[in-house]
């Protein structure tokens, strides 16, 4: 992955595995359209309603470290970066984070206490990107039922997916 050899269909299967693990790194098990990348927003245990934003997953892009010129002969970048086409906010994913993804794509619970530092390395990336703007939210009632939230054409539209 890091020698940026991979055809557009493998880059977006990457990318929706990173964007499926961000999503299940706050304990979002529901499954949501692909090509999306939701974050939660706020979460009422009171009220069970989850409220996610979602952003396309299209507006993000991944590549490799840009590695310095310099006396190395030969070097593998060390992170690759998960960035919004702005340009930020970005996500520098190290081996271990990109593992960690991975593996709460795939149905990891992040409850254990060792996945906390890397968790931690992941908020300023979400913190940053829930404060941008988007047209679409999804509010998750009681765990099962969800509703996508749309503004279109100046009109607030809700459908139940």
């Amino acid at each position: 992955m890091l020698d940026n050899n991979f055809d557009d269909e493998a880059m977006e299967a990457i990318r929706e595995n990173i964007a499926l693990g961000l999503l299940r790194s706050d304990g979002i098990i529901e499954d949501l359209p692909e090509g999306t990348l939701s974050l939660q927003v706020r979460a009422s245990e009171a009220q069970q309603l989850i409220v996610l934003k979602q952003f396309p997953l299209t507006d993000f892009t991944l590549y490799a470290e840009p590695i310095p010129e310099g006396d190395i002969i030969e070097r593998l970048p060390e992170i690759v970066i998960f960035a919004h086409q702005r340009g930020y906010p970005r996500l520098e994913i190290t081996l271990d984070l990109f593992e960690l993804l991975r593996r709460m794509a795939n149905g990891l619970l992040p409850d254990a206490i060792e996945f906390q530092p890397l968790l931690e390395d992941l908020k300023p990336f979400k913190d940053a990107l829930i404060l941008g703007e988007t047209r679409d939210l999804v509010l998750i009632e009681s765990r099962y039922r969800m509703h996508s939230i749309t503004q279109e054409a100046s009109k607030i539209v809700r459908t139940t997916m």
